[in-house]
């Protein structure tokens, strides 16, 4: 795991996320992914960790000083702002420029966002897995056989496509950029190689992915961000939160009292459905209905 002595700020970008949707095609999604791409490379002194683009939001998790980062946002708006102009579409995204920049303090922080992050997709989308969402750098974390793919198949971004992302020249000098299933490939821009030195090894990120969600409910509650979680995952945070509360006693052989406790906290902790609910507590829909009236 890295060291953490370096000089860098480290920041953790996240668009609101009751915007509007803007990404609502493929063919957007791809548009989105390189222009983040050129955008990030013409702000050389920060180091994209990961990134990910969901329909309607965007996280990032970087370095580099904080008036650089600002720059890149605000080059990244622009340039989306012009793709979509140019597509004759009416899409308004001065919204996104009420992102918020968290400053990342320590390599705990720093870690729990890129898998945060790296989450994201997979979280909103149940298509995918963590290691499969497309639209972010998340499917390139310890895994060679993605690395080998693009080494040997991707290819040059020219400076036409750049234009007709960007409608601008700013990036004309950008060469460096690759392309792979039609869009940039975050691994031509994004720091990848620091990001994984966060985690011991390719086992511990994957159990930061799929079992540390106490960190994942931590920073959704920082940025007032609604995350839902899979029955298997709110399964294992019950259970633990079972355990400190009522001693080894099984879900099922809790009385009412303790179980309407364990739904409030999952309702309101983990935004659990009341059909989630009543799945792993067995506790009747009516009375989940009585505890909490909204549909949800």
């Amino acid at each position: 795991m890295i060291s953490f002595t370096s000089p860098q700020d480290y920041w953790h970008i996240s668009t609101p996320e009751n915007h509007p949707i803007i990404f609502t095609s493929e063919l957007d999604f791809k548009a989105g992914m390189s222009i983040f791409g050129i955008a990030a490379a013409l702000f050389p002194l920060i180091g994209i960790l990961t990134f990910e683009l969901m329909s309607n939001h965007i996280h990032v998790c970087l370095y580099g000083p904080k008036d650089e980062v600002v720059r890149f946002m605000t080059t990244l708006i622009h340039f989306l702002q012009r793709y979509f102009d140019s597509t004759g579409r009416t899409m308004d995204l001065s919204g996104l420029k009420k992102y918020q920049l968290r400053h990342l303090s320590s390599a705990d922080e720093i870690r729990n966002v890129i898998t945060y992050d790296n989450r994201n997709g997979f979280v909103v989308n149940a298509d995918f897995t963590p290691f499969s969402y497309p639209w972010g750098a998340n499917k390139y974390f310890f895994n060679p056989d993605a690395v080998r793919r693009f080494e040997s198949e991707a290819t040059s971004l020219t400076v036409r496509e750049i234009r007709t992302l960007t409608k601008s020249r700013r990036a004309d000098k950008v060469t460096y950029l690759k392309m792979l299933d039609g869009y940039v490939c975050p691994l031509s821009f994004c720091d990848i190689t620091t990001a994984m030195s966060f985690y011991r090894n390719a086992s511990n990120y994957f159990y930061e992915c799929s079992r540390n969600i106490e960190a994942h409910r931590s920073i959704a509650a920082e940025i007032c961000e609604r995350v839902y979680y899979t029955d298997n995952e709110l399964f294992r945070a019950v259970n633990l939160e079972s355990k400190r509360e009522f001693g080894d006693t099984p879900l099922n052989l809790l009385n009412k009292d303790q179980k309407v406790r364990l739904a409030k906290m999952m309702h309101y902790d983990f935004n659990a459905t009341k059909k989630q609910i009543s799945r792993l507590l067995r506790l009747d829909l009516q009375i989940l209905d009585t505890l909490f009236p909204s549909p949800a």
